[in-house]
């Protein structure tokens, strides 16, 4: 079994409010995430695989009004032939 921890940050940053004229220099805030994701070998040939993004279900814009998914979850199977 394998899992591995990601810790994600990313900092303020400056875009463009376009939903007025002239467009207005705005600031995004920083956040941090926090990934999970685990791998077990079920055969020599087949792995199962999950990850779980957003843990801690933290509300961000990675683009100004853009919004993006919460704590979001993921299973599949990985194949070797």
């Amino acid at each position: 079994m394998n899992w591995n921890m990601q810790f994600l940050y990313v900092g303020e940053r400056e875009d463009k409010d376009f939903s007025a004229f002239p467009a207005e220099r705005v600031v995004i805030p920083d956040y941090t995430l926090v990934n999970l994701s685990a791998t077990y070998k079920l055969f020599s040939y087949l792995e199962l695989i999950g990850k779980i993004e957003n843990l801690f279900d933290k509300q961000y814009e990675e683009v100004l009004y853009y919004g993006t998914l919460g704590r979001s979850f993921y299973v599949g199977l990985n194949l070797n032939l």
